[in-house]
């Protein structure tokens, strides 16, 4: 149901024909599938540029590095750019040799497809990992929260190509792999390493996702299985595939730059000490559980893990808490802008696991309980579609959102440069900083 909506979306609004979806940075994440298998120039990045200035104008350059030795860098990782190869093999093939340039109509839908494709699957593996613990009806109103409650709708359906969506699909499957692994699959670990370093490469800080398998509890599965009682081979096995992505990344770099490490982002980095934990959460700049509400019925519900499964409740609540801490210890903690917090869709399928017991438990209450849940889930998911539709229509401002104009035009689809008056000017960015 989530992809036929997205794929409606994209049909209805037929972005593709204005050659509007490979634009900023899902044109960085992307091109360096054109360059592989069209240009041929990996080391250097800017063959594409006139195709790319012709789609996208100013763009034909953003998010490279030059480097003193002649080559150039990209900025981002490979994860995105390796799971669009196929949906670009594809569209390649099927191009007509005049549009065959990586960046024209058959390519944008490609493009928007392989986003579509990987968060469906996402929320596939989420419903499989939840239906070993829950019935077909807690899956059934879990799923439907998170695919159109939370920012993950807007980041699939609206402007795709970002690597959220992406890093939302492998830490679903990482949580699924976890779970078959300590159920004794023999595939488990093995993909368990393979996802971890596609995590890495994806977005490097997705690191963290290392505590899902190391804490998943043995007991909560149908058996005994545990990094001390895995024998050796599958360990190495593991540790094998998840280096070959990270080797994939190193070589690249290496190849271009001289380094088997390099930091592609220049003067951006954390600053640990002064994390904008309160602003990212809370801001009505793009703050999570102002703009994604459901996140934080989600959060609030990682309490009854403590009840019913306490090692599932330390590993939500550690995950959670390391992750905001670092995501928000990032200098431009606001990410450029975007609807909501665009970084903690990454987790979103962790948080399916306490939303699932929320739901169930309310199952077992009375029809009235019951109902107020119902009619809040329906209410919020009524806020995101609505909110997000308000976003593609330029009303909810990307970067300069304030809490005065946010009220202004809380249910308006048009604004008027009265309203515009009370967006953040310039300064108050600044002092938000």
């Amino acid at each position: 149901m989530f992809a036929i909506v997205a794929i409606f979306i994209l049909c209805n609004r037929s972005r593709w024909r204005e050659n509007a979806i490979i634009t900023w940075d899902a044109s960085a994440y992307y091109m360096y599938v054109p360059s592989v298998f069209i240009y041929h120039d990996i080391d250097n990045l800017h063959s594409s540029d006139s195709a790319r200035y012709a789609y996208a104008h100013d763009l034909q350059a953003y998010g490279i590095v030059d480097q003193h030795n002649g080559r150039h860098v990209g900025k981002y990782p490979l994860g995105v750019a390796v799971m669009e190869a196929p949906f670009f093999c594809i569209a390649h093939y099927l191009a007509c040799p005049a549009l065959a340039d990586g960046y024209s109509a058959p390519y944008q839908i490609a493009f928007s497809l392989a986003t579509i494709c990987w968060a469906s699957l996402g929320l596939l593996f989420i419903g499989m990992l939840l239906r070993r613990y829950h019935s077909d009806a807690v899956v059934s109103v879990t799923l439907l929260v998170i695919a159109f409650g939370t920012n993950i709708y807007h980041y699939t359906a609206f402007i795709p190509g970002w690597s959220h969506p992406f890093s939302f699909f492998l830490f679903s499957c990482l949580l699924y792999q976890s779970d078959s692994w300590r159920r004794g699959s023999k595939y488990g670990l093995p993909l368990v390493g393979l996802l971890l370093g596609m995590l890495v490469i994806t977005r490097p800080i997705n690191i963290i996702g290392l505590l899902i398998p190391l804490l998943w509890p043995a007991e909560e599965a149908r058996g005994n299985t545990s990094i001390s009682h895995t024998p050796i081979t599958g360990i190495l096995i593991a540790m094998l595939l998840f280096a070959l992505p990270c080797f994939l990344q190193s070589a690249y770099w290496h190849y271009t730059s001289g380094h088997w490490i390099f930091y592609s982002y220049a003067d951006e980095g954390f600053n640990f000490l002064r994390p904008r934990i309160g602003p990212g959460l809370f801001s009505y700049r793009i703050g999570w559980f102002v703009y994604t509400p459901i996140a934080f019925i989600m959060v609030c519900s990682i309490p009854l893990l403590f009840r019913r499964h306490k090692r599932l409740g330390i590993l939500c609540s550690l995950v959670l808490a390391l992750y905001v801490y670092v995501v928000f210890s990032w200098r431009p903690w606001h990410y450029a802008g975007g609807f909501s917090s665009r970084p903690m869709v990454d987790m979103l399928p962790l948080l399916s696991i306490p939303l699932a017991m929320l739901v169930s438990a309310v199952m077992q209450k009375r029809a009235f309980v019951k109902g107020i849940l119902y009619t809040v889930f329906a209410l919020l998911i009524t806020l995101n579609l609505f909110q997000t539709y308000q976003y593609s229509l330029g009303v909810i401002h990307f970067f300069r959102m304030s809490k005065a104009y946010y009220w202004r035009v809380f249910g308006k689809l048009t604004i008027t440069e009265d309203d515009k008056k009370l967006l953040l000017n310039g300064q108050e960015v600044i002092d938000q900083e």
